[in-house]
């Protein structure tokens, strides 16, 4: 005979399994968003970058900007189409907005649209991390929450 509190345990696990199987495709849905949110909102303020009057854009620099940028569009439409998201395709994401952040640093002064675009994305690689079971190396505050993070790049998406 099984004890109330066996039944009580046996029924609790079922709950949590069915609780994370329910937000298994909510998790993969939202990583698709998130990383598209990144490539579209950093690849659209970014590309302004070489226009901003003034803003002398060494040509070494702007080439590891398009560099990276490639990588995370390539990356992004992967994940998009993929049944089951790659770790290693997330953590590559994850490394090319980290390597993106000193490059454009020095032009924050000068375009600030493009420091609130990179904070928001830099913002959101620990999420993105998170939902294939990666943990993030930034010991960096965030300014954005992932909510609000997602509407700033999702306004420089647009």
């Amino acid at each position: 005979m099984h004890s109330r509190r066996h039944l009580l345990i046996l029924s609790t696990a079922t709950a949590f399994g069915a609780l994370l199987t329910g937000c298994a495709g909510k998790t993969e849905s939202q990583l698709q968003t998130d990383v598209s949110l990144i490539a579209n909102g950093l690849g659209n303020v970014l590309g302004t970058l070489k226009n901003i009057p003034g803003l002398n854009v060494p040509a070494d620099v702007s080439a590891k900007i398009d560099a990276e940028l490639a990588v995370i569009k390539s990356d992004a439409s992967a994940i998009a189409t993929a049944l089951t998201p790659d770790a290693n395709t997330v953590q590559a994401i994850a490394d090319a907005v980290n390597a993106i952040y000193p490059l454009v640093t020095p032009f924050f002064p000068a375009a600030p649209a493009i420091a609130i675009a990179v904070q928001a994305a830099l913002d959101l690689v620990p999420v993105i991390l998170a939902a294939v079971g990666k943990s993030s190396a930034s010991t960096r505050k965030a300014v954005y929450d992932p909510s609000t993070a997602r509407l700033v790049l999702a306004r420089f998406a647009s």
